[in-house]
């Protein structure tokens, strides 16, 4: 009888919607899966949450910030995989220095090692990064040699096989789902005659946007609408003093709401309260707190360059295109908000379909599509 498969998902830090994909991982009846994490947190404190069934060892090492997050600048990792040992190495691609220390344990190793890699890149996504020449000469060089490649959309697969035509039949999606078990409480959607809620959550920083959201609130106050309406910015980050004097300038005190990060049930309190759900980012991947939204009921406004635009799409919610000047681009944010503000009925409907469109879309299926590319 042979043994089981050595496999180790090499990735950055614990995050929530991954939790069952981690269990499930280090649980599997087909292989012996560990986890390296570069850090248990950049900042955050998810990782309290894993549970004693997952496996996993800690990088450390130094990091720096990049536009897009924390990224090591370490050698540990080709320590870990020479002491490791694996059969099987599922890599994320978050750090060019982590793929070349793979590469010389591949190289390097006595046995053949299979790699399978792991993206949230999209096309748009891509072609709004700086140095993306680099970016793309690391990419090709990692399909040329894995197996298989885990993709966290549609477009990011369309993007891959673009890439590279040899990963056509070779890539999966499985979405950045969070647990819908955290959203079990929620209500079906509901349209009173009072204030319609409007609800923001994401790290206040650049590339999300916000001011964007706040634009075109001010539109909304300066023509005004039939209904009442809040604006509600939950999150931190850098940019959240610039945000504040924005809205401030604008006029909006008394329309515009910071409530700073939160988490637990304080973040399920604020999605059940609201009842749109606007994210406006110049670059975003996925975006699983539209998945979060759309669960509790919201009716999702994005941008065409939020990943997750895939699936407002597919629900019947709003996707504004963001291939517009700045200022054209806020004018159709702030009319797609003004849209569901003055017509109840349509926004009852919206809010009803992507609730159950998003309850469709399981984190039982997403962890059987990311087994299924390791295996």
């Amino acid at each position: 009888m042979n043994p089981k498969p050595q496999i180790l998902l090499i990735t950055n830090v614990p995050v929530p919607y991954r939790y069952q994909l981690y269990h499930s991982f280090c649980n599997s009846g087909d292989f012996d899966g560990r986890i390296l994490f570069d850090s248990l947190s950049y900042g955050e404190t998810w990782s309290s949450q894993l549970g004693d069934g997952v496996r996993y060892s800690v990088l450390g090492g130094q990091s720096v910030s990049t536009e897009t997050g924390r990224m090591p600048i370490h050698l540990n990792l080709l320590r870990q995989l020479f002491k490791r040992s694996p059969d099987v190495v599922v890599l994320s691609d978050f750090s060019p220095l982590f793929i070349v220390q793979t590469f010389l344990y591949l190289m390097l190793s006595s046995k053949t090692v299979r790699l399978v890699s792991m993206t949230d890149e999209n096309r748009d996504f891509f072609n709004k990064l700086n140095y993306r020449w680099i970016r793309l000469l690391f990419r090709k060089f990692v399909l040329s040699r894995s197996t298989a490649c885990i993709c966290c959309s549609e477009s990011s697969k369309r993007h891959i096989e673009g890439i590279s035509g040899r990963m056509k039949g070779r890539t999966y999606v499985s979405y950045l789902t969070p647990e819908a078990s955290y959203y079990e409480e929620s209500t079906p959607p509901t349209t009173s005659g009072g204030v319609i809620e409007l609800l923001t959550v994401c790290r206040l920083v650049d590339l999300k946007r916000v001011d964007r959201v706040i634009r075109a609130a001010s539109m909304l106050k300066d023509k005004g609408t039939s209904r009442e309406w809040r604006l509600t910015i939950v999150g931190d980050g850098p940019e959240k003093a610039t945000l504040q004097r924005l809205a401030d300038s604008l006029g909006l005190e008394s329309h515009v709401v910071f409530l700073g990060r939160l988490v637990g049930e304080d973040i399920q309190q604020a999605y059940r309260k609201a009842d749109i759900f606007v994210l406006t980012s110049h670059k975003e991947p996925w975006g699983v707190v539209v998945h979060e939204a759309m669960l509790n009921g919201l009716a999702p406004i994005v941008t065409r360059a939020v990943g997750a635009s895939e699936m407002v799409s597919g629900a019947g919610g709003v996707v504004v295109d963001d291939r517009l000047d700045e200022p054209s681009l806020v004018c159709e944010i702030a009319a797609a908000m003004e849209a569901l503000i003055d017509n109840p009925s349509r926004l009852r409907e919206i809010r009803e379909q992507c609730r159950e469109y998003a309850r469709q879309i399981t984190i039982e299926r997403e962890v059987d599509s990311y087994l299924a590319a390791v295996k």
